[in-house]
């Protein structure tokens, strides 16, 4: 491996080491609003209820969800018995 491609392998690794578990100044600009909506399933209910019934009309049958007791309970109630 050549100094450049050395280089630039340092750089992603200090840019995106622990990417997921801490949020470094850098990684701010890539947090927008229409990021987190494309990425999250964030909104009120009803636009929750929208994007739940575009992924099954996709196909798509499981999602991946975090939160307390509270915050699984009112998605449950809000969104998943409202899709059906």
């Amino acid at each position: 491996m050549d100094e450049r491609e050395a280089g630039r392998r340092a750089r992603l690794l200090d840019l995106y080491t622990d990417y997921c578990a801490a949020f470094k100044p850098e990684h701010a600009p890539l947090v927008t609003e229409k990021m987190i909506r494309e990425t999250t399933l964030t909104g009120t209910p009803e636009e929750l209820q929208e994007r739940v019934r575009k992924m099954k009309e996709l196909g798509v049958s499981q999602a991946g969800i975090t939160g307390g007791e509270a915050e699984m309970t009112d998605f449950a109630t809000h969104v998943v018995q409202a899709v059906g």
